[in-house]
């Protein structure tokens, strides 16, 4: 009788749909926050500006600037992002990327793989990126996120979306 190879973690080419159900819900980020009353009122004062620039595009479309709304709504976006959220920098949306392309693998794949290499295959980066990514987005390593998502699971302790 010949003995059964170990099996090998089944690494989906970089590309490939993701299957089974796709988490509805970040545990990384707050449910609510609330602004400062100083923060508020620049957020109703860039919304107000917006709201200006948008009824005078409609009434004088000659005066209107393309570029202007879309600066205006970014302003307004920035100004309604919890504090600290709003980082300066060309490589947060890539550490952004990678830690939610990570988390989805982690979903998909915690009960078997157990090694971070084995994650940044999938995310298609270099070992060390998974733990930059996921220090970077939630404060603790790839590692010890890995291991919070298995002992949350054999707890039976992890969190889901309630309605209200």
């Amino acid at each position: 009788m010949r003995a059964r190879p170990a099996a090998r973690p089944r690494v989906p080419r970089a590309g490939a749909r993701r299957r089974g159900p796709t988490p509805t819900w970040d545990l990384a980020a707050p449910a609510t926050w609330h602004l400062d009353p100083e923060l508020h009122q620049l957020a109703l004062l860039a919304a107000d500006h917006l709201r200006g620039e948008h009824e005078l595009a409609v009434r004088v479309p000659q005066l209107a600037s393309g570029a202007l709304p879309s600066h205006l709504l970014a302003v307004l976006v920035l100004r309604l992002l919890p504090t600290g959220a709003a980082t300066t920098g060309a490589s947060t949306g890539r550490h952004q990327d990678v830690f939610l392309r990570h988390r989805a693998a982690v979903e998909e794949h915690f009960t078997v793989w157990h090694q971070v290499a084995d994650y940044a295959r999938v995310t298609g980066c270099d070992r060390r990126t998974p733990t930059r990514a996921t220090r970077a987005a939630i404060g603790v390593g790839a590692k010890e996120f890995l291991g919070q998502r298995t002992l949350w699971e054999a707890s039976g302790s992890w969190p889901t979306p309630t309605c209200r």
